[in-house]
């Protein structure tokens, strides 16, 4: 059935052998899955909410999505899951935030759509009874995606990689991790609540690189799944062996504690036996030689707890509350190789500078690049040398351009209208020329800096005051990439 859906998905979405190759590797580990999985088998819809974010402006808004979801039991604990969905998302010019709900057909310059086949391992985490199981899961596939123009449907293009213009259409490797809990109806018949976050890993794209540093990364989809189990019950839990009564007078301990009791004889206590004294008898023990230390903090299954996911089990984990996804040393704390603040594993610039402020993703903060910078200075009239002040300012600036190398700057230099113009059209083109001199003592290129003189124009404040004319006395630069 698999194989049936794979090679049913429309030719213009698979847009290399590369893609099929990788295609039919995930459909093989899913087989392979369900080879050893045992009787226990899922088929499954579900309807999600998705969303992109990272890279450039305009934003695209939330959108619904479909998904098909096809799962077999590894163990009682582990289950193997491939699912293929779809979506398609429009920007928004005017959107300013990732939880943004619909879009204007007028501000639309692109709509994104997409088919994800995504391989995922659950792990069980927590059981209450047989009615509810919550799990965490891990995984990868690839996606399948265009950029069209809303107006047209057409694909919109870019330039390529080696120059030229190619289409905007790819097919990617992403990485996947999940939570999500399963709730049973019945006994074959699961109800389902899934959250997940994608990285797009951009393997696979063949773009300048200018504009791949555009493209979103990250997709987060939730949504409910409805799930129909077969081959054997929901296997949501592992069965619990059941002794009878024969096999529990057979037992060498229960049949000397009912010597000479009669059908009186107690057996209180023989078959909660809890040998490693983690709290979970050894009858439903599935971690029977827990370490004594995890006492407290086992599951249901008398298993060691890892809330965070990060390999080291809460009881000997330093950081019990690690973001998914980081990098841990032996104590279960986040390794920080270039001490941004954000761990090695989730961090997309793993070599930024520690003095450098970054954001979310461990990338050079570069906000402030988004709007001119305007330089007071306090020039005594006819000066155009730089201040203290204004120095402290270029030198933060300087370690930002160094970090984006692809921006460049124009420098504009202003006066007041105290004097002839075409002397105050001198002065300003020094004070400019003053402040490009600084940058490139501090390591910029000099080709990515404009200066130019602008005179006594666009003044910011009246030239009647003292005050008014020192802020007139200014230089203001504008970034362009």
């Amino acid at each position: 059935m698999l194989f049936f859906i794979a090679l049913s998905l429309p030719v213009g979405e698979i847009s290399n052998m590369t893609t099929m190759r990788m295609i039919i590797f995930i459909l093989l580990l899913s087989f392979c899955g369900c080879a050893v999985a045992g009787p226990v088998f899922t088929v499954g819809i579900g309807g999600d909410l998705v969303n992109l974010s990272g890279g450039d402006a305009p934003r695209f808004v939330i959108g619904p999505a479909y998904r098909i979801n096809f799962g077999a039991n590894l163990s009682p604990e582990w289950m193997a899951q491939i699912t293929i969905g779809g979506y398609k998302l429009h920007n928004d010019t005017r959107a300013t935030s990732l939880f943004t709900f619909g879009s204007d057909e007028n501000y639309r310059t692109q709509d994104r759509k997409a088919t994800d086949i995504s391989l995922l391992l659950r792990r069980n985490i927590y059981h209450v009874y047989d009615k509810l199981v919550t799990y965490g899961a891990l995984g990868g596939g690839v996606s399948i995606w265009k950029l069209l123009d809303p107006s047209t449907d057409e694909i919109l293009q870019t330039t390529a990689e080696t120059g030229g213009q190619t289409d905007i259409s790819v097919s990617e490797i992403n990485l996947s991790a999940g939570f999500g809990t399963d709730y049973s109806l019945t006994k074959n018949l699961k109800l389902g609540l899934l959250a997940t976050i994608n990285y797009l890993t951009g393997t696979g794209q063949e773009f300048a690189s200018a504009y791949k540093d555009s493209l979103s990364d990250w997709k987060y989809s939730l949504g409910l799944n409805l799930s129909f189990c077969f081959g054997g019950g929901s296997g949501s839990k592992p069965a619990r062996p059941k002794l009878t009564s024969t096999q529990i007078l057979s037992t060498p301990v229960a049949a000397a504690n009912t010597v000479g009791s009669g059908s009186g004889g107690s057996l209180s206590g023989r078959v909660d036996k809890d040998s490693d004294h983690d709290g979970v008898p050894d009858l439903y023990d599935l971690c029977p030689d827990t370490d004594r230390d995890a006492a407290g903090l086992v599951d249901l299954n008398g298993c060691p707890v890892d809330a965070d996911f990060d390999g080291i089990p809460d009881y000997k984990d330093a950081c019990p509350n690690n973001p998914a996804g980081a990098i841990v040393d032996s104590r279960g704390c986040p390794v920080d190789s270039d001490g941004d603040g954000v761990p090695d594993g989730i961090d997309n610039c793993p070599d930024t500078r520690p003095d450098m402020k970054v954001d979310a993703f461990g990338c050079v903060d570069l906000t402030a690049l988004s709007k001119p910078m305007v330089l007071h200075i306090k020039y005594d009239p006819g000066s155009f040398e730089v201040d203290h002040d204004a120095k402290a300012r270029l030198d933060e600036l300087a370690k930002l351009l160094k970090a984006a190398r692809g921006v460049r700057v124009e420098i504009n230099g202003y006066t007041d209208n105290i004097g002839l113009p075409e002397d105050n059209k001198a002065l300003s083109e020094k004070r400019a020329r003053r402040v490009r001199d600084y940058l490139i003592s501090l390591g910029i290129d000099g080709s990515r800096l404009t200066a130019v003189g602008r005179g006594e124009t666009n003044f910011v404040a009246s030239n009647n005051t003292q005050e008014g004319r020192q802020q007139n006395r200014r230089v203001e630069l504008i970034f362009a990439r």
